[in-house]
């Protein structure tokens, strides 16, 4: 999301953003960051009775504080975000091991199929122009010796 966009009405950050106008940036990053963190510990642990306690009382919380139809779609957003998180992390991880297995094996890091989209898509050209011109020449002249 670029910094003049605004979020969308039920995501999770603006969500968060309506806590915040009512109760404070502090107390509902905190109550926020609470609240995912007994999401994940109830999902780690595959909703053992005493994570689920520590879950509803969090949520209790944003309950009393923003009203029952708030923490309905509060809930439901956390639930996404967390959920879109840990798909995240689960993708990094495979990238990781891809990388891995290819050094172990000996095999370049980057794929040609890879690096010919690095470079069709304008990021080579991008990170290249944020270089010093020292460094490009550099780069160039390593490029030509090949």
């Amino acid at each position: 999301m670029g910094k003049d966009s605004q979020p969308q009405p039920d995501s999770h950050e603006a969500l968060v953003a309506t806590m915040i106008e009512k109760m404070g940036r502090d107390a509902a990053m905190q109550l926020d960051t609470l609240t995912q963190i007994h999401l994940l510990v109830m999902n780690a642990t595959s909703g053992r009775p005493d994570s689920v306690t520590d879950y509803q009382a969090v949520i209790s919380q944003v309950r009393a504080a923003m009203g029952g139809a708030f923490a309905q779609r509060y809930e439901r957003s956390l639930r996404s975000k967390v959920d879109a998180d840990a798909a995240s992390q689960q993708a990094d991880l495979a990238r990781a091991r891809e990388t891995l297995g290819r050094s172990s094996n000996g095999q370049p890091l980057v794929s040609e199929r890879e690096l010919a989209e690095f470079i069709g898509s304008g990021a080579a050209a991008e990170l290249l122009s944020d270089l010093s011109p020292e460094v490009r020449e550099k780069l160039e002249t390593l490029g030509k010796k090949r």
